[in-house]
């Protein structure tokens, strides 16, 4: 049930629509993140009017999107890939200049959706996360593209640390109700972990799922029981996982798009194939370009714990001289630069 609120509505040079999810912020521009779970009726004058006009054309829901934004008068509107408010926005108020960011890679049994979804429609700017999903969604979105990387992780500054608390971190990718194929690959790579965390004398850290912002206070039991059951001996933070993963020597995950972010940054990261290597559709869409050593894949035991042992063992500039990083993952353009680079020259061109 949508609450019913009565706020002032003010001009913004910038509406989000993103739920805040990238934590998106403008130091020279005004901007808002737009509630669409309330039903402000500050803008109740300019529905009746729009209902009037587009009644036969538009939905009431459409109509009261409209109304609100209309309000607002913004010179951009940014929203991510999954609501798709900011194509709906662009139908609906065609002067403003409108922005989707992509908000995870895509595996591709996904490309289906987005395609379905999105074929046809109308955007000003698509912000990708590589050359590859640009070169995915050219072939039926005709715009313009700017290849940024995650605007999630660009947006998050992270002091450079030379000392390590933490010896292992692994990425939960647990969910309450998950494919069988992904409960049998994290329980496989904890077996690792194991293994490992004996033979070097370490206690692993777990960097929980339910710790993220849009997760949290959900299934946190369920998540510590799973890792109680399966890992001999971990901790885990209250906190955000980049701090987490700020303070870690090596980092492991099967295929999370977390650990991706983390090695466009230059963390020192290993990628568990273990879902890939039995559902192709389920691989990590960069790192199976190239294949580098820190994406184990159908390796047999020895020589996975030798590069575990590797990575782990290896200094961080020497992993930054192997890594590649460039060629194999996103860009890491930290504070969004590019992306707010666009965003300012839209606004200038709309005063």
């Amino acid at each position: 049930m949508k609450k019913i609120v009565i706020k002032k509505i003010k001009q913004k040079d910038v509406l989000l629509f993103d739920k805040n999810f990238s934590n998106l912020s403008f130091d020279n521009f005004s901007y808002e993140v737009v509630n669409l779970n309330e039903i402000n009726l500050y803008c109740l004058a300019n529905f009746l009017r729009n209902i009037f006009r587009f009644f036969f054309k538009y939905s009431l829901k459409d109509i009261y999107l409209k109304s609100l934004v209309e309000l607002y008068n913004p010179k951009v509107v940014i929203d991510h890939e999954i609501t798709g408010l900011a194509f709906k926005i662009k139908k609906l108020c065609k002067h403003i200049f409108c922005i989707c960011y992509q908000l995870s890679y895509h595996y591709g049994w996904q490309k289906k959706i987005f395609k379905k979804n999105y074929e046809g429609k109308v955007i000003d700017l698509f912000a990708v996360y590589h050359l590859k999903d640009m070169n995915f969604y050219s072939n039926f979105l005709k715009t313009n593209y700017l290849i940024s990387g995650s605007i999630k992780n660009n947006e998050i500054i992270l002091k450079k640390k030379n000392n390590y608390e933490i010896p292992l971190l692994l990425i939960s990718e647990f969910r309450p109700k998950q494919s069988d194929k992904l409960l049998k690959g994290q329980i496989k790579v904890c077996q690792y972990i194991n293994t490992f965390a004996e033979q070097n004398n370490i206690i692993p850290y777990v960097a929980l799922t339910s710790n993220r912002e849009e997760k949290k206070g959900k299934f946190l039991e369920q998540e510590i029981n799973f890792f109680n059951k399966y890992l001999k001996k971990f901790k885990y933070k209250k906190e955000n996982n980049f701090l987490t993963a700020n303070n870690s020597n090596l980092i492991v995950c099967l295929n999370s798009n977390m650990g991706t972010e983390l090695l466009s940054r230059g963390f020192k990261v290993v990628f568990f194939n273990l879902v890939g290597e039995e559902d192709p559709s389920h691989e990590n869409p960069y790192l199976k370009i190239n294949h580098p050593k820190y994406f184990f894949s159908n390796l047999n035991e020895n020589e996975i714990f030798k590069r575990f042992k590797y990575f782990f063992s290896i200094t961080k500039n020497d992993w930054l001289k192997e890594a590649d990083i460039k060629n194999n993952t996103i860009i890491f353009d930290e504070n969004n630069t590019l992306l707010k680079k666009e965003i300012s020259k839209a606004i200038e061109k709309n005063r």
